[in-house]
């Protein structure tokens, strides 16, 4: 029998636990589903809300509580409370929803579970969403793509993208893939997407059916350009590690950002000030070589500096070829 796991992930976000779990709760559904809420030590009354919905609706929301080191960040935080959810999620199709967001469709799931009923190729199928900005004025994502199924390389290589929360997956994470997934600590969003396309194509359907909740505060809008461009960069290896298949279609994806870092690794650690010495502890953690030695280039020997310029015609020849 089919069935869809919801899963959604909150960290401090009491005042949007009603309007994310309410959009899943009145959503139509083509089979039987599942809410599964995970709570990554939040230290306000979201737990307390959550207990209070999962109360009011026992067999349908499954409440799971992560304890949270300090030192973690939120990426990995989020991370591995969506990867937690994962491991107890029993459907056969899965869905991820940021805890303050919320669909702003009903109907979307019918049309998307019939879309993967019809076609084994597909892994996932895909809508559009719209931005909620703090004003309360939406905006439909300028979506580049048209209604239709997609290669996962042409996706990839080419810049697709839509919010993973307004896409529903097969459900191919099995106890072997999920303990992979747990040592890069970076699923989330457009890597999460990108994981699943190694398994199938993707179908887009034109409709926007999520609404991504906007805030001048959250993380990305706090960072300066070259952080931009350096967490991109970064992505290029831990997306890779976890989609090997798609590895030329990412080097393209990612391209842009990787250039954009070495061509100003002079003067990166000018850039990043206070916090160059954190963004080097998440190269080393990642063992990513070669964004190390580009951070560290002032610092480099000659032999260390012609073997990163090499590793840079080896990535550019790399992209040209996908």
């Amino acid at each position: 029998m089919d069935k869809i796991s919801i899963c959604i992930t909150y960290h401090n976000q009491e005042e949007y636990v009603a309007s994310s779990l309410c959009s899943a709760l009145s959503l139509q559904f083509p089979c039987d589903y599942e809410i599964l809420v995970g709570d990554d030590g939040s230290s306000d009354g979201t737990l307390s809300v959550l207990q209070k919905y999962q109360a009011a609706e026992p067999d349908k929301i499954k409440l799971y509580r992560r304890s949270t080191g300090t030192h973690e960040k939120l990426i990995s935080r989020a991370s591995a409370n969506r990867l937690n959810l994962a491991h107890y999620a029993t459907g056969n199709y899965i869905a991820f929803l940021d805890g303050d967001d919320f669909y702003c469709d009903k109907s979307f799931f019918n049309e998307a579970w019939y879309e993967l009923r019809k076609d084994n190729g597909l892994v996932a199928c895909a809508f559009n969403f719209k931005y909620l900005h703090p004003n309360g004025t939406e905006q439909i994502f300028a979506q580049q793509m048209k209604r239709g199924t997609y290669k996962a390389s042409y996706y990839v290589a080419n810049g697709c993208y839509t919010h993973v929360g307004a896409i529903l997956f097969r459900n191919i994470i099995d106890k072997d893939k999920l303990r992979e997934l747990c040592k890069i600590n970076n699923f989330d969003d457009n890597a999460i997407t990108i994981y699943f396309l190694q398994y199938g194509d993707i179908k887009y359907i034109d409709r926007p059916v999520y609404m991504y909740r906007q805030t001048g505060n959250s993380l990305w809008n706090c960072l300066s350009s070259i952080e931009k461009h350096l967490l991109n960069a970064l992505d290029y290896k831990l997306i890779s590690d976890m989609a090997p298949s798609l590895n030329k279609e990412i080097a393209k994806r990612q391209y842009c950002s990787v250039r954009q870092c070495f061509n100003q690794r002079l003067e990166l650690r000018q850039l990043l000030g206070q916090k160059y010495g954190y963004y080097l502890s998440v190269v080393q953690n990642n063992d990513d070589q070669f964004m190390g030695l580009v951070l560290q280039w002032r610092e480099l020997k000659w032999s260390e500096k012609f073997k990163t310029l090499c590793t840079w015609r080896k990535y550019r020849k790399l992209v040209k070829s996908s």
